[in-house]
């Protein structure tokens, strides 16, 4: 049963991908792009965050169980997961020609404030948290805690290079929109 838990988790992974590889293909071209180096790194972070929240079974501390629950805490986690993508499709919708996979601004890039953009300015790096932390959850241990912690610093960094190029390109627009909105988590962060 345990495989078929894990097996779950790996298909709203995989939908969560195969949306964005299909969606990718609409986007604007791009104007101004991050550095490859930066790139690069974000991608490392991610195969690292990715390792951690795998099926793997961890051994020693990683492994330690800190999420008391059984199966109740895995369809939590589930929960959390469907939550976090559905999120992120309703964000990607949102930006429409927009997106990029990496820090970009596009040629006629539009400052977004609808969908969940009313709300939270990173509305897809919320929803690839709460994935993240479902994820975590699910499993409960150690290594999945670590994960979601240095994914969390991650797209923090991230978004900051973000809201700096959407100062730079919309100025006193983005300015006010940050005054009303939330970087990633609602009355909160």
């Amino acid at each position: 049963m345990r495989f078929l838990a894990a097996q779950l988790i790996l298909a709203l992974w995989l939908v969560w991908g195969v949306y964005w590889l299909i969606t990718a293909f609409s986007a604007k071209p791009t104007r101004r792009r991050e550095p490859r180096w930066s790139r690069w790194a974000f991608v490392a972070q991610a195969l690292l965050v990715a390792a951690l929240l795998g099926p793997h079974r961890w051994r020693g501390w990683l492994g330690v169980r800190i999420v008391p629950g059984g199966w109740s805490r895995y369809w939590i986690g589930v929960a959390v997961i469907v939550a976090g993508l559905l999120l992120c499709i309703w964000a990607r919708r949102a930006l429409g020609g927009n997106w990029s996979g990496a820090v970009t601004v596009k040629v006629g890039h539009e400052l977004v404030q609808g969908g969940p953009y009313r709300w939270v300015r990173h509305p897809i790096y919320t929803g690839i948290l709460l994935m993240m932390l479902g994820t975590a959850l699910a499993g409960g241990e150690v290594h999945g805690l670590l994960a979601v912690s240095i994914a969390t610093l991650a797209l923090w960094l991230r978004s900051r290079v973000e809201e700096r190029w959407m100062s730079e390109e919309f100025g006193e627009q983005y300015a006010r929109y940050r005054q009303r909105s939330w970087a990633l988590i609602p009355y909160i962060v």
